[in-house]
């Protein structure tokens, strides 16, 4: 199969059934052989075109108010989301070639008398596209030129402004570049970084996190030498500042309640020598942090599967990361797909959070410390959550994050991080100590 037929079946998976995309991508590379070219279009078609969802799909219902085409089927509008996408955003691929490709994958793997009607809406839009206009009204033409949801928008409006919500959404449209954590040796790093050199691999070194690197190309991390032998993992710099708040010492019992798939327990291994405690209640995520565990050669990491919600233990701990499930809102430019799950879906981790937050209180021993973090910019699972969680235990405080980590990143004792601004994911974390 060439890139086009996979993009197909890819989006089927992730927009029909709800599949994650890095999952499913991963998996289709894994089982199909396929050119280092091919692979990239795969990549670029279905991460954009899911990115693009939304003003590829208004201009499909434009199409269909203003042209009488009848466009129901979902499999159907892949199609079309897929001819679209090379059309509008993919110059390097002639207008030709990306009706016919597309209108050959109708034929050979959908329904062939569609062929036609997929050729047809797509050299339509080709003759009328310069008709097209975007909505007047500011968040439903930012919802669609962006293609983010109102809701988002409106929420990014409130609170940031006008201006600073376009830099957020074009930083999010953006293709995202690669961060890896490495934790070999000063001089097997300079080694690494002479071996990107060697392969002309653009990359930049961490302005604030040792031994974190930027990949600016094409980079196949798999099948890298220092990847295979455990010297590094993917994560981006916004995922250290969390670790640098818990404040990490060789003589502390420290729990990771929420630790799948693994990137802060690996940091807060890699800085004690004292076992530390990774839980999480997904048993596949676990397993997955336990085999990059073994590839890092972690030896210090004792794992739970337990629901952190009412997990208990005699022996009390002297520190707790919890890194919330949340909605992921800080993350969008790596996870396209959670730009198109509704406002309810944040709305019901809510509780989750707080029950999390609730047990934390009960396993950490006195003047312990619990870091609460998340990979969101949403302030209802941030700052609301941990006033609430203050009103609630007047036996913790806050902390102010600044005397632990770098200004640059904290605002009103807070850890928070805007991808426009930080150029790293956007995310949150807050450190709380218990009293006496």
């Amino acid at each position: 199969m060439n890139a086009r037929e996979l993009t197909f079946k890819a989006l089927n998976k992730i927009l029909i059934s709800g599949e994650n995309s890095n999952t499913v991508l991963n998996n289709t590379t894994v089982k199909i052989n396929i050119s280092k070219q091919e692979k990239n279009l795969l990549y670029a078609l279905t991460k954009g075109i899911i990115k693009r969802k939304l003003y590829l799909d208004y201009i499909i219902n434009w199409l269909n108010q203003n042209f009488d085409f009848k466009i129901s089927r979902n499999k159907f509008k892949n199609l079309i989301r897929l001819g679209l996408y090379q059309l509008i955003f993919m110059n390097s691929i002639p207008d030709y070639a990306a009706v016919n490709e597309t209108v050959n994958v109708c034929r050979k793997l959908y329904i062939s008398k569609l062929a036609n009607k997929l050729n047809a809406i797509l050299r339509l839009y080709l003759r009328k596209k310069n008709l097209f206009r975007l909505p007047q009204e500011k968040i439903k033409r930012m919802s669609v030129e962006y293609s983010f949801p109102e809701y988002l928008i409106e929420n990014w409006l409130d609170r940031l402004g006008a201006e600073a919500t376009e830099d957020l959404c074009s930083y999010f449209n953006r293709n995202p570049n690669l961060n890896l954590h490495f934790y070999g040796s000063e001089v097997e790093f300079q080694e690494f970084l002479n071996s990107l050199k060697q392969n002309e691999i653009g990359f930049s070194v961490s302005d604030y996190f040792q031994n974190s690197v930027k990949i600016h190309d094409n980079f196949d991390f798999r099948s890298d030498y220092y990847f295979d032998k455990g010297k590094y993992y993917i994560q981006d710099e916004s995922a250290f500042l969390p670790v640098e708040l818990l404040d990490v010492n060789n003589k502390e019992r420290i729990l990771d309640l929420c630790a799948a798939p693994g990137g802060k327990t690996f940091d807060i291994a890699s800085k004690t020598k004292t076992a530390i405690y990774a839980n999480d209640i997904d048993m596949y995520r676990l397993n997955l942090l336990k085999e990059n565990a073994k590839r890092l050669n972690f030896d210090n990491i004792k794992f739970l599967n337990v629901d952190g919600t009412n997990y208990s233990t005699d022996e009390k701990f002297d520190k707790i990361l919890l890194d919330a499930p949340c909605s992921g809102y800080g993350v969008i430019q790596k996870k396209p797909e959670i730009r198109l799950k509704s406002e309810e879906n944040y709305k019901n981790l809510l509780p989750r959070q707080q029950k999390l937050l609730k047990n934390c209180a009960h396993l950490l021993k006195p003047e312990g410390i619990i870091v609460y973090s998340t990979c969101t910019m949403n302030i209802g699972e941030n700052q609301d959550q941990i006033n609430k969680f203050l009103q609630q235990h007047e036996n913790f405080f806050l902390e102010d994050s600044g005397d632990y980590v770098d200004e640059f990143f904290v605002n009103d004792k807070f850890i928070e991080t805007l991808p426009h601004i930080h150029k790293m994911d956007g995310s949150f974390a807050a450190r709380l100590r218990k009293k006496c």
